[in-house]
């Protein structure tokens, strides 16, 4: 078969079922529209090349030498970035190339006794390969190839890891499935055995028929019921553990200006406080300035503080032409 990339996710299936993990920012939002409309946005079809480089189903020729950027300012001095390139390979399909990363800050160290010996920095990082194939008239499987890096102080980690997708596309409303991070360390940070934070995903959108108007819904961490923190866990009723896997968005406008607004039901839960504010919620706009898609939006996360996402796009066929 043309695309056998999609087939080699047999080899890490079986070490995806838990306990400890490691690599948690392979989860993270990297873009701005993501973010805007809840923190994972991996239900729509479009040319946005940010969706297919999380759900590889989603790869398709409109976005043949895409080119998209992002940068995360999050909290004090931690940030984290992203570059995704979209082409067309003759005969064999689509292929999304990707690369992110995670920048914790410089740190002091000292000796035991307060000294100040010198200071390091942390950080993670990850490349990824994707393909996509249609497997019938309105479905399409995918598949992500992922290498993980970590530096923490002296010590790292590195891991092989995939996703698998399955999409169903029709004039207005798509159905994905979506298995993330499946996969095993090749090099641990020490003697412990840990894995990779895999999470099953169910995603829906519709798009209005005579509106530009696009809801988004996505199902988060299907195999995990109790997926609030521990002490939520004991809190919360049946209803409410059912509904935190919810991730909702929407978005309004044409190709030259956009609004977007989402809601995290998980991040509410988790990270309000006495005062919850709008923890949970984010919103984004879109801009299109000649060849060039300009996305921002901002994301809050607890009442002191929101990250701002940036995200800069266009497609070098039309920029070199």
């Amino acid at each position: 078969m043309r695309f056998t990339l999609t087939y080699f996710f047999v080899f890490f299936v079986f070490f995806a079922f838990p306990q400890n993990n490691i690599f948690d920012f392979t989860n993270l939002s990297f873009s701005s529209r993501s973010s805007a409309m809840g923190g994972d946005l991996i239900n729509i079809y479009d040319d946005d090349v940010n969706i297919a480089v999380v759900n590889p189903s989603c790869l398709n020729s409109n976005m043949n030498n895409k080119l998209s950027f992002s940068f995360i300012d999050y909290y004090t001095d931690i940030n984290y970035f992203s570059s995704v390139f979209v082409t067309d390979v003759n005969d064999f399909g689509s292929f999304c190339f990707g690369f992110f990363g995670v920048n914790y800050g410089d740190f002091i160290e000292s000796d035991e006794t307060g000294n100040v010996i010198g200071s390091f920095k942390a950080g993670e990082y990850m490349f990824t390969l994707g393909s996509s194939k249609k497997i019938l008239k309105k479905l399409y499987l995918g598949s992500n190839f992922k290498f993980l890096y970590s530096n923490l102080y002296n010590i790292s980690s590195t891991a092989l890891s995939s996703d698998l997708s399955f999409f169903y596309k029709s004039d207005l409303s798509n159905f994905t499935l979506l298995f993330r991070n499946m996969g095993a360390t090749i090099k641990s940070y020490n003697s412990n055995k840990y894995i990779l934070p895999f999470k099953v995903q169910l995603g829906f959108s519709n798009k209005l028929k005579y509106l530009p108007l696009r809801f988004s819904f996505v199902y988060d961490n299907i195999q995990d019921f109790n997926h609030l923190n521990s002490e939520l866990n004991s809190e919360v009723n049946f209803l409410n553990k059912l509904f935190s896997h919810l991730i909702m968005g929407a978005e309004f406008g044409k190709d030259k200006f956009k609004i977007r607004a989402g809601y995290n039901v998980k991040r509410r839960y988790e990270l309000r406080d006495i005062y919850p504010g709008f923890s949970g919620f984010s919103w984004g706009l879109g801009l299109k300035i000649k060849d060039f898609e300009l996305d921002y939006s901002r994301s809050t996360y607890h009442v002191y503080g929101s990250p701002n996402y940036f995200t800069i796009s266009t497609n070098l066929s039309k920029i070199l032409k």
